[in-house]
């Protein structure tokens, strides 16, 4: 998100706050606009969710929700009676969480209301690191497509033994052992059905790429994307553990970046019916090229882009401040 968009959104919520008998609170008709919902029936099903989380957290939704009247200008120039609502900062937390976080007024309101201060600069960075751990996410699930659990386990002696692996293709196997266990967890579903992997296109599997190869074609695209610089080369310069993913280590914009062209490279593979490991490898490379040529071309070079803070210390961060959020907001109304 912007700076420019940041400053005006956060200009348009303290400007729509106010106050009922000492206790800060923003107008639901007054947040709806900020919030981008055009029509009030609409917004109104999202007040509703909120109410029903609010009443399930033991709170008394009458404390947080409260009905009132306010008197609205026609174009005539004569008024009209209308029905809105006083909402505690509680409360907004509430909307905001049951929002679309595709709306950047909504994942706005997702920070701004969780914040225990109103300075920008704070609003500012919680957005940022919301913005990495979403886009790492984002990587996650790209690459998670074109290396399905069907894949994973069928691979399990290539992790063991890193069979048939060159030295600069390695680090990708051994991230892939690391999380390989947690990740087929996470696919199955809760009576250990087949759950998301069986909605997974399986692309490179099913085209005749094993994991070994998948390792082979993921390295060969951070060389692409990092102007020759191995992925062991870049997890040294970034300070990154071996056996931990570089895209943990990665600045946002680059995990962007990679995310970018394993897409285009998902796309091309099923357009252009690719396959097998070089044909697949030399899309992939092709896509990394394409992503490093259109940053050159707006004076960023991947590979001298700094290193981000480790996204699992930003995830734990966030998690931990999201616990206390509730908490305090509940005590403060």
């Amino acid at each position: 998100m912007k700076k420019e968009q940041i400053q005006e959104l956060f200009a348009r919520f303290e400007a729509a706050s106010g106050e009922i008998k000492g206790v800060e609170c923003w107008s639901a008709r007054e947040l709806q606009a900020v919030l981008g919902y055009t029509e009030w029936r609409n917004f109104t099903k999202v007040v509703d969710k909120a109410r029903e989380a609010c009443e399930a957290a033991g709170e008394g939704v009458s404390d947080h929700f409260v009905g009132i009247n306010k008197m609205v200008l026609l174009g005539s120039g004569s008024e009209r009676m209308i029905e809105d609502i006083a909402l505690t900062r509680y409360a907004c937390y509430l909307i905001a969480q049951n929002g679309d976080p595709a709306k950047p007024a909504i994942a706005f309101a997702q920070t701004y209301f969780a914040v225990q201060t109103r300075k920008q600069e704070v609003i500012e960075q919680r957005l940022l690191d919301v913005a990495r751990v979403t886009a790492r996410d984002k990587l996650m699930k790209s690459e998670n497509e074109a290396n399905p659990v069907p894949f994973l386990v069928a691979s399990r002696r290539d992790f063991a033994t890193n069979r048939g692996a060159r030295p600069e293709h390695s680090s990708q196997l051994r991230e892939g052992r690391a999380t390989m266990v947690g990740r087929e967890r996470s696919w199955r579903s809760p009576k250990g059905g087949p759950g998301l992997a069986s909605q997974l296109s399986g692309i490179i599997y099913e085209r005749g790429v094993d994991h070994a190869g998948f390792a082979v074609i993921r390295s060969k695209g951070d060389q692409a994307l990092f102007g020759g610089a191995s992925t062991n080369d870049m997890k040294r310069k970034l300070g990154a553990p071996d056996t931990r993913p570089l895209a943990d280590f990665l600045s946002t914009l680059a995990i962007k970046a990679k995310d970018f062209a394993t897409e285009m490279t998902s796309h091309n593979v099923l357009e252009k019916d690719l396959h097998g490991m070089r044909s697949i490898g030399e899309e992939h490379v092709a896509s990394n090229k394409a992503v490093r040529n259109s940053m050159l071309q707006r004076g960023i070079t991947p590979e001298e882009l700094p290193p981000g803070e480790d996204v699992k210390k930003v995830e734990r961060r966030l998690k931990s401040e999201a616990k206390q959020v509730a908490k305090r907001l509940k005590r403060k109304t």
